[in-house]
């Protein structure tokens, strides 16, 4: 299980407040979906995560995490997705 860290101060992460678990997650990277996911948690405010280190200086301390149970979806691209 993964948690899927956000800022609380984006409007564009403010969405993340309407997580509710067993929600379809899409992670991708530039044009091509890495790994598809579903919630199992709620949405709660948490320090931002230490391994970030430089990586999001630009965010708050405080932000939003959500647990992700994530599956692995390689040779996707834009346009293209696979549930099943």
């Amino acid at each position: 299980m993964r948690i899927l860290p956000a800022p609380t101060k984006n409007p564009f992460y403010e969405t993340m407040r309407e997580v509710v678990p067993g929600d379809v997650v899409f992670s991708f990277v530039d044009t091509v979906i890495t790994a598809i996911g579903v919630t199992q948690s709620y949405c709660w405010e948490s320090p931002k995560p230490a391994e970030f280190s430089t990586t999001g200086e630009y965010w708050e301390n405080v932000g939003w995490k959500v647990r992700v149970k994530f599956t692995r979806s390689f040779g996707l691209g834009a346009g293209q997705y696979s549930l099943g």
